[in-house]
């Protein structure tokens, strides 16, 4: 394997558990799994993406596990479904505020632990270069044999 694929893979892995850590204390005090985090988070951040269809396919996770934390958000009253035609929407609930408002904290202690040192100017640079290589692998993996790799 050449080096760089390996520091992709070591990079993913590192910034996987520290991004996992850091949000460890929200996980216990709201007692919610990281996915149940990661759920509300991306419907604050996007909600223009307010289906849990659109967040399995934009975020590429797993249909079972983004299930499985929106009928545990709904039992809780994070969130709310309603119905438009064939669609279920979801709807963020006032009792999701706080873990929003804490999640952003930890998403911003966790970018400002892995930007350190790094200039605003090479953070533009930065994440040119990382939009562009998650589309050649976006692009790459839509030219993949689905029957070969899907799960």
């Amino acid at each position: 394997m050449s080096m760089e694929v390996s520091n992709f893979l070591a990079l993913r892995q590192v910034l996987y558990h520290l991004y996992t850590e850091i949000f460890s204390d929200i996980q216990a005090r709201f007692d919610m799994t990281q996915m149940e985090i990661h759920v509300l988070l991306f419907l604050a951040d996007n909600p223009q993406f307010d289906t849990a269809a659109a967040l399995v396919n934009t975020r590429k996770l797993a249909k079972s596990q983004v299930s499985t934390a929106v009928e545990s958000l709904v039992a809780r009253g994070y969130l709310l479904r309603h119905t438009e035609g064939r669609r279920i929407h979801l709807e963020l609930l006032p009792a999701a505020e706080e873990v929003i408002r804490e999640g952003h904290q930890r998403q911003q202690e966790f970018r400002d632990a892995v930007l350190e040192g790094i200039s605003p100017e090479e953070r533009e640079v930065l994440t040119d270069l990382i939009r562009r290589i998650l589309n050649n692998a976006r692009e790459a993996e839509k030219r993949l044999p689905e029957e070969k790799y899907s799960c």
